[in-house]
């Protein structure tokens, strides 16, 4: 199993790799200008290697590079309330649901009424 990861132009991605076919990948956006806080977005665990931890791994390992690396204080996710698997996978990886405040401000900030918003610092 490998993890390959990438920084370019505020996208960041982490690549899983298991016998040098790619598993699971996970997108990371910065989402503030002090480029403390990313927002995860888009992970994806190709069919034949999902239930396999690979996801949680993705994001697990994601995190901890941005925050080794790039001054990562927290990651945040969108997650519609009924994407029941994508909750799951992010509360396995560490995340939790988020409070009123910073839900109030994301929810002036952009428009997602179907979605919860997940945080993990």
């Amino acid at each position: 199993m490998d993890i390959n990861q990438q920084l370019t132009h505020g996208v960041y991605f982490t690549l899983l790799l298991v016998d040098d076919i790619p598993a699971s990948v996970c997108r990371f956006v910065i989402f503030d200008n002090r480029k403390t806080v990313f927002c995860s977005r888009s992970v994806y665990t190709k069919e034949e290697f999902r239930q396999s931890g690979y996801a949680t791994k993705v994001l697990i390992e994601g995190f901890k590079f941005l925050k080794d690396n790039y001054n990562c204080k927290k990651l945040i996710s969108y997650i519609s309330k009924d994407n029941l698997a994508s909750i799951e996978l992010h509360i396995k990886a560490g995340y939790h649901k988020q409070t009123k405040y910073i839900k109030y401000y994301m929810e002036n900030r952009f428009s997602f009424d179907d979605s919860e918003i997940y945080e993990k610092s």
